[in-house]
């Protein structure tokens, strides 16, 4: 028969008491988890939806045009992040330029330097669908703070040419944790508006 000495039955008791404590510890957790995913909604996250006044400085027709090209992608419309993000190109560049043989330097060299940091973003004017502008901190609860809407947009500080008459632009749309893309669009300014030249996929997810 085997009898444990004094030493291991306390070594036994300690590792005893320290397995239980970490059992507590996991099912607190996973009930302080639980209890916070099932009392989030719209109620509890004050401040998601934004109103503000609407923009009218030139980088916001560029995104009204952006915006209004995927109303047969976003039938039930869509939230916007209400902060611009940027997406680093690394070494890039010239990749980028060759992508888009119309694309003048001037236009990319703006678009880098408006990219430097955030900013906030105001209403878009005249956009032909539903747009909810949406708080960057909740964005990744579009889709539990508005159901209905059919993707989560992020856009980018907007780069021109000297005349102003050309436009690029980062987007990204998100749709499901399976269904998301970034691209870069170019864009040129006739009498008529903004209007898309080509957009090019960057990445997809």
């Amino acid at each position: 028969m085997f009898y444990a000495l004094p030493y291991q039955e306390k070594f036994y008791e300690i590792v005893l008491m320290a397995k239980q404590k970490i059992l507590l510890m996991m099912i607190f957790i996973i009930s302080l988890i639980v209890l916070v995913h099932c009392t989030r909604d719209t109620n509890t996250i004050a401040g998601y939806s934004i109103e503000r006044e609407t923009g009218t400085t030139p980088e916001y027709f560029v995104y009204s045009a952006i915006l209004n090209s995927l109303k047969s992608q976003a039938d039930a419309g869509f939230v916007l992040s209400d902060s611009t993000v940027f997406f680093n190109f690394h070494n890039d560049s010239s990749y980028i330029m060759m992508s888009f043989s119309e694309l003048q330097e001037e236009t990319f060299q703006s678009f880098q330097t408006a990219n430097q940091q955030s900013i906030e973003l105001l209403n878009i004017p005249d956009v032909n669908i539903t747009c909810h502008l949406i708080h960057a901190r909740y964005a990744r609860y579009w889709n539990e703070l508005f159901p209905n809407a059919s993707a989560l947009i992020h856009v980018s500080g907007v780069g021109f040419n000297p005349p102003a008459d050309q436009a690029l632009v980062y987007v990204s749309k998100h749709v499901s944790p399976l269904s998301n893309t970034g691209f870069l669009i170019m864009l040129s300014r006739n009498n008529d508006g903004w209007t898309i030249v080509k957009s090019l996929i960057l990445w997809t997810a």
